[in-house]
């Protein structure tokens, strides 16, 4: 078995492979922290407006209506983030199975360190890192998905024939 996830989906990831064993795991963009004052103003905001619009129809059409995601964002987000932020690092030394790390290299909302902070933390025996040159924050949506593609199913095969 083999589970993955992009941003908070791949902090989910790491979390899960921290407490369940699985055969790898890919993650793609997961945060140690995010860039932006915006999202530590959230917390304030949230007593006085409880979502933020977003401008999905604009990104719906940047990506040829591939875009899946909120009309609007609910600021609480940012407490529910930070909780799994410290519960993400306080586990990361439990993640043993092999582990495919990815961050696009001109990622604008998280860390720019987030991948090899993971990469030092997890006690994988078997673990890879992939700068994505071309990519921002969404890599699922990118000019390197082919790439990224490619990555995941090598990775899945090495780690499938280092058991075989």
């Amino acid at each position: 078995i083999f589970i993955g996830g992009h941003s908070m989906g791949g902090m989910l990831t790491l979390i899960f492979a921290s407490k369940e064993k699985v055969d790898g795991i890919f993650t793609a963009a997961a945060p140690i922290g995010i860039k932006s004052f915006a999202a530590k103003l959230a917390l304030f905001f949230n007593l006085f407006i409880k979502y933020y619009p977003t401008e999905w129809e604009k990104f719906k059409e940047e990506t040829d209506g591939k875009w899946i995601g909120y009309k609007k964002i609910p600021l609480n987000i940012v407490l529910k983030l930070r909780r799994l932020l410290k519960e993400m690092k306080e586990n990361l030394s439990q993640v043993e199975c092999p582990a495919l790390l990815m961050q696009g290299s001109q990622d604008s909302v998280i860390k720019l360190e987030s991948m090899n902070y993971i990469y030092e933390k997890i006690s994988s025996q078997f673990k890879t890192k992939r700068w994505l040159d071309q990519n921002d924050h969404a890599l699922l949506d990118s000019p390197d998905h082919d790439l990224i593609v490619a990555h995941i199913i090598e990775f899945i095969e090495n780690v499938s024939n280092r058991s075989s």
